[in-house]
C-alpha cells in the first residue's frame, strides 16, 4: 500500500486525487498541497475521505518519509523544481506533462533519478485509451507491416483555459503543443519510435491575447537519408476546435489504421485482405486510472524500469525542444538525447 503526495489540485490535480482515492487496494493515504490553501480546504471538504489529508507547504510532502510517491499537477514552470525536490527526497515522481522543455534540465533530472534509484515519468494517459491499446496490439501483430507514417490531430476549444496561467509563457512555457499536443508526441513515440529531426510551425490567430500559440504543426522524421526508408509523424494541435477530439492515422505497407476519439471512440483497420471496425464508445473512461495503476506497478521494481522511464522523459523533451527551436529559427532541428 502506497502513501502518495499530490502537489497542485486544480482541475487535473483533483482528478489525480480522486483516481488515487479510488485505488483502495493500492493506495493507503493521499496527502495534498496547493499554493492556494483555500482550494486545499475546499477539495478536502468536497471529497471528505478518511484517506485524504492536507498540508500547508510542499516541503511538508517532500520531508514526510512515509510518502513514497509524488504526483505533480501544478503550473508547467514549477515542474522541474518540484520533480527535482521529490527525487532528492527519495520519492518516485509522476508529473503532469510537460516535465520540461529544456534538455539540460531533463538530463539533470535523469541523473538525479539514477542516483537515488527513483522513477520520474511524465503523464501519458492517452496511451491507455482502449482504441490506442487495440491499435498497438494490431501493429505489434503485423497487421500494417512496416510503418511509414503517423498522422494525428488533437484539439480543444480553448475556452476552459482562457486567460488562465496556460496563456502566460512564464508559467506555461509553451502553448497547445505542450498542452494537448504533448499526447501526440507520446503516441508518435509509442507507435513509431525515436525521431531524428523536426520542423515546427505555430500561430496565434484566435486567442490573440495569449502569450503562447493556439495552433501548432510539427513534422518529425527518422532515417532520412536518400537510401533509407524511415518514417515520419505529422502532428497538429489546436485550441481552436468546437469540441475536444483526437484523430490518428497509421499508414503501413499493408494498409491503414484510423482512430477517432471524442464524443465517440472508434477504430478502423483497412488492408488488402480485411477490414476491421471496432466501437469503444461505451467502454469506461478509465485511462487516468490505468495510467496511475501502471506507474504504481513500475514503482514496485524501480531498478527494472529506471532506464525505460528516463528515456521516455529524454525523448519527449528532445521533441519539445526541437519543435520550438525549429519554430523559432524556421529551420529543421536535429533531435539529440
Amino acid at each position: 500500500m502506497w502513501t502518495v503526495g499530490v502537489i497542485g489540485i486544480g482541475s487535473f490535480g483533483q482528478k489525480r486525487v480522486e483516481t488515487l482515492l479510488g485505488l483502495t487496494d493500492q493506495v493507503e493515504k493521499v496527502v495534498i498541497f496547493d499554493q492556494d490553501l483555500k482550494l486545499v480546504d475546499q477539495v478536502a471538504q468536497k471529497l471528505a475521505n478518511s484517506k485524504l489529508t492536507s498540508v500547508q507547504t510542499a516541503e511538508d510532502i517532500f520531508n514526510d518519509p512515509n510518502i513514497e510517491i509524488i504526483c505533480i499537477s501544478s503550473p508547467n514552470s514549477t515542474h522541474p523544481a518540484y520533480c527535482l525536490a521529490g527525487l532528492e527526497h527519495n520519492k518516485h515522481v509522476l508529473c503532469a506533462k510537460p516535465i520540461t522543455a529544456d534538455m539540460q534540465i531533463a538530463r539533470g533530472l535523469v541523473r538525479t533519478a539514477r542516483k537515488h534509484s527513483r522513477l520520474i515519468m511524465p503523464g501519458t494517459n492517452h496511451r491507455y485509451f482502449p482504441s490506442i491499446q487495440q491499435a498497438l496490439a494490431l501493429v505489434k501483430d503485423g497487421k500494417l507491416g512496416k510503418l511509414y507514417s503517423l498522422h494525428a490531430s488533437i484539439g480543444t476549444n480553448g475556452k476552459r483555459i482562457q486567460k488562465s496561467w496556460f496563456w502566460k509563457k512564464e508559467l506555461a512555457v509553451g502553448g497547445t503543443m505542450i498542452d494537448n499536443g504533448h499526447h501526440l508526441l507520446d503516441l508518435a513515440l509509442l507507435f513509431c519510435g525515436p525521431f531524428e529531426q523536426c520542423m515546427g510551425h505555430t500561430s496565434r490567430r484566435q486567442w490573440q491575447d495569449s502569450e503562447v500559440e493556439d495552433y501548432a504543426v510539427a513534422i518529425f522524421e527518422a532515417s532520412t537519408g536518400q537510401k533509407k526508408n524511415g518514417y515520419e509523424a505529422v502532428l497538429r494541435s489546436s485550441w481552436r476546435q468546437p469540441d475536444g477530439y483526437l484523430e490518428l492515422e497509421l499508414w503501413g505497407e499493408k494498409g491503414l489504421l484510423k482512430i477517432v476519439a471524442g464524443a465517440e471512440e472508434k477504430l478502423t483497420l483497412v488492408t488488402d485482405t480485411e477490414t476491421i471496425n471496432q466501437d469503444f464508445s461505451t467502454f469506461p473512461k478509465d485511462s487516468l486510472q490505468k495510467e496511475v495503476e501502471t506507474f504504481l506497478e513500475l514503482c514496485q521494481k524501480p531498478e527494472q524500469h529506471l532506464e525505460e522511464t528516463s528515456q521516455l522523459l529524454l525523448s519527449l523533451t528532445s521533441m519539445i525542444q526541437g519543435f520550438y527551436h525549429s519554430q523559432h529559427t524556421g529551420r529543421i532541428s536535429k533531435l539529440r538525447l
